[in-house]
C-alpha cells in the first residue's frame, strides 16, 4: 500500500522497458522518497503486472510465499538448513553461491526424472488422462512448466491427427477404440489447455486465435 511501481520505456539498441517500484512514504531516517528499485526488463505490459503479482503476494501473509525461480531456490535453501525468513532478513544468514548452485542441480535432476515420468505416462500401454492430470497435481510448482510443454506439444499432435485424419496414433490402437481415444485426449485438453494459456498470458506471449 506504500509503494508504487511503473513500466517505463527506455533505449537499448530499440525500444524495451524497465520496471521499477518506488515508495509512496518516507523511510526512517530518509531525507526524501526519491529512491526506485529496478525489478526487470518486462518486454509486455502483461510481464509486467506478473512481476507485480508476485511482489503482491510475496508481501500478503494471508498468501503462500510465491514459488518462482530464484525464490524457490531460497526457500529451498531455508528447508535444508532448518531457517526462518527471519534469519534472512534479521539474523544475517544468506545464501551461498555455492549452495545456489547445489540447489539447482537438485531441481534439474528432480525435474528430469519427473519428465522421463511424464514421457512413461504418455506411451501407449500406460497412456492415461486422469493419472496424468493427478501425477501435475502432486509434481512441484518447478517441475509444472516443462511437464506443460511435453503434454501439451503431445496433445496438439494427437488432435491435429484426430481432425484431420480422424485417426488416432498407431500405437495406440492395440489399447484403444477410436471413441476411447477420443475421449482420453479430450480430457487432458480440458485440464491442460487453460493453465497453459493462462502460463502464456502470464508471460505475454499469448496470441489468441480462431482454432481451438
Amino acid at each position: 500500500e506504500q509503494v508504487d511501481c511503473y513500466w517505463t520505456p527506455v533505449f537499448r539498441r530499440g525500444l524495451s522497458h524497465n520496471f521499477y517500484f518506488m515508495p509512496t512514504v518516507n523511510l526512517p531516517n530518509e531525507r526524501h522518497r526519491w529512491w526506485q528499485v529496478y525489478m526487470g526488463f518486462p518486454t509486455q505490459y502483461q510481464q509486467a503486472q506478473y512481476f507485480w503479482r508476485v511482489l503482491t503476494d510475496f508481501m500478503d501473509k494471508t498468501k503462500p510465499i510465491p514459488t518462482v525461480p530464484g525464490l524457490y531456490h531460497h526457500l529451498r535453501w531455508l528447508e535444508k538448513n532448518n531457517y526462518t525468513l527471519h534469519d534472512i532478513t534479521e539474523g544475517g544468514k544468506e545464501i551461498a553461491e555455492a549452495d545456489f548452485v547445489e540447489i539447482e542441480e537438485e531441481m534439474e535432476k528432480e525435474i528430469s526424472e519427473i519428465v522421463s515420468q511424464v514421457e512413461q505416462f504418455l506411451k501407449p500401454q500406460k497412456f492415461s488422462a486422469e493419472a496424468l492430470i493427478e501425477f501435475y497435481k502432486k509434481t512441484p510448482v518447478y517441475a509444472r512448466e516443462p511437464f506443460l510443454r511435453k503434454v501439451v506439444s503431445r496433445a496438439e499432435s494427437w488432435r491435429k491427427f484426430l481432425n484431420e485424419l480422424n485417426l488416432m496414433d498407431i500405437g495406440f490402437k492395440k489399447h484403444f477404440t477410436i471413441d476411447e481415444y477420443k475421449s482420453e485426449v479430450e480430457k487432458l485438453e480440458s485440464f491442460f489447455n487453460p493453465i497453459n494459456i493462462a502460463r502464456l498470458k502470464a508471460l505475454g506471449i499469448y496470441e489468441e486465435s480462431g482454432d481451438t
